[in-house]
């Protein structure tokens, strides 16, 4: 996926996870190993700082595809916590996610996030320049 992303600007990374950020368009997170609580904790910390620097984007990708959650229960429930947050700040998010469509959707639905689409892995290229372009909703 490297190439997907060449273009964008890293705003912060660690060994299992970068951030990425093309001006107000587009906020990205990408997984691409092992994200354990300190993992976790850390890019939710810079992607947190990031939005309080610059202001938060129009849209988000979060791309955990080439990574593996490997942490524990209580932070994958910050994580989602966060992720909500954000969700209502944003106009669009996309997860790429080719394996568990069904039940992201209904989990994503119980919790009142209606703002967010899963879309398979293959199609990142053209989400990402969907979610470029300002205007799109």
């Amino acid at each position: 996926m490297d190439s997907v992303f060449a273009d964008l600007r890293v705003v912060a990374s660690g060994p299992a996870w970068t951030l990425y950020r093309d001006g107000s368009a587009v906020f990205v997170v990408r997984y691409h190993g092992d994200i354990d609580d300190e993992a976790s904790d850390a890019w939710r910390a810079a992607a947190a700082d990031n939005v309080g620097a610059e202001g938060w984007p129009r849209n988000g990708l979060v791309a955990p595809t080439e990574g593996a959650a490997v942490n524990s229960l209580s932070s994958r429930m910050r994580t989602a916590a966060f992720l909500r947050r954000c969700c209502q700040h944003l106009t669009r998010v996309v997860i790429l996610d080719d394996n568990h469509g069904f039940v992201a959707k209904t989990i994503m639905r119980a919790a009142g996030i209606d703002n967010v689409q899963l879309r398979p892995v293959d199609d990142a290229t053209a989400i990402l320049a969907e979610l470029r372009n300002v205007d799109s909703g």
